[in-house]
């Protein structure tokens, strides 16, 4: 069997979804192929050039229309990520097989909205990474019994190493001693990150030697370096820039931060739970169901610069449940945020819906 995904400009989690989601489905015995701006190279899988932009332009939209109907001849399904690739693959899906449609993050604003109802319309299924998103989706007009929560997992083993906290800060040139908060993610307004560097400013008041790092990198870098800096924050957070791999930075953290405005899922929070750390989150989206409140982190509102200070502290705190919210969140994350539970949950769906183009699905 053949699919075809199908993404556009993308970074963070959901490129990284893809990748894993392609080569699983690779090492299945599933042909497949990638259609997006720049090479995925998934292991196993073929890399066509779609040229999708990041934002609508006529000319580039008909280009990448067409080229999608070219490059899904042959497929036995077409799985879109995201509400832009949605809405092309919507255009184009005369000439498509049946499509599957992933919404990765909480869509918001009238043109989004707008986009990925036109998706949902013309989708066999649609996948949501986390209930909040389902929610959201049916809103949309999604039938409920085409709409699928299928959280994103990752590969477990990959976090099967005893951690050694020293030497991964030794390694990374970071304090052995210091209490260390790490954020992994891009730099964007939604993420909160501006947020978080006003709670540690108002964190050093009781945890003086508290020390932040910022893993990632994106639009809002910029910014963050200047906020940083007006925050008299130079000394505290050290910004590491995009990462090929994040486990030393997780294993090295006394706490990670999740402080985003807005969140489908949040991959990075599902690893930070894979490597045994207690999460302190913002009590929104996806967020509230990836996290237990009180069992596997904390979860703060959205924009609350006190309570975010206030969480961070009590984790720093009390190393005893701190400890205790890292082994409850390993172990939350090995029973529900398993890759090879996402890839079977996924190629059923594939299987369901490439013969289901009309009435409720088999699943």
């Amino acid at each position: 069997m053949r699919v075809a995904q199908v993404l556009r400009p993308a970074a963070g989690g959901m490129l990284q979804h893809v990748y894993v989601l392609a080569g699983s489905l690779a090492g299945r015995g599933w042909q497949v192929v990638v259609g997006s701006p720049e090479p995925l190279c998934a292991p196993g899988a073929l890399d066509v050039r779609v040229p999708i932009t990041a934002r609508p332009s006529i000319r580039s939209d008909l280009r990448a229309i067409r080229r999608i109907g070219e490059m899904c001849g042959g497929s036995t399904v077409v799985h879109a990520h995201g509400v832009r690739a949605g809405w092309l693959c919507a255009l184009a899906s005369r000439r498509l097989p049946p499509i599957v449609v992933t919404a990765h993050n909480m869509p918001s604003g009238p043109m989004a909205r707008c986009a990925l109802r036109l998706a949902l319309r013309r989708a066999g299924a649609a996948v949501a990474v986390s209930n909040a998103v389902r929610d959201v989706i049916i809103r949309c007009g999604c039938p409920p019994d085409r709409a699928f929560a299928i959280p994103n997992g990752i590969d477990l083993a990959r976090f099967d190493a005893p951690p050694d906290r020293a030497e991964d800060r030794l390694a990374l040139s970071l304090p052995v001693e210091a209490p260390i908060i790490v954020y992994v993610g891009r730099l964007a307004r939604e993420k909160g990150v501006d947020v978080l560097l006003r709670a540690v400013r108002s964190l050093l008041a009781s945890v003086p030697d508290a020390r932040l790092v910022v893993v990632g990198d994106g639009p809002a870098r910029q910014d963050l370096l200047s906020l940083a800096v007006r925050l008299d924050l130079g000394a505290v957070v050290a910004f590491a820039g995009r990462v090929d791999d994040v486990r030393p930075w997780l294993r090295a953290a006394d706490v990670v931060a999740a402080p985003s405005r807005s969140e489908g899922q949040g991959i990075a929070v599902v690893e930070a739970m894979a490597a045994g750390r207690p999460v302190v989150a913002s009590d929104t989206g996806g967020l509230r169901e990836t996290v237990v409140e009180g069992v596997t982190g904390l979860l703060t509102p959205p924009g609350d610069v006190p309570c975010l200070a206030a969480a961070l502290a009590r984790v720093l705190g009390d190393a005893p449940a701190a400890r205790a919210m890292g082994e409850a969140g390993k172990a939350r994350a090995r029973e529900r945020y398993s890759l090879a539970a996402m890839v079977d949950s996924i190629e059923g769906l594939y299987r369901a819906v490439a013969p289901a183009r009309a009435g409720r699905l088999a699943v």
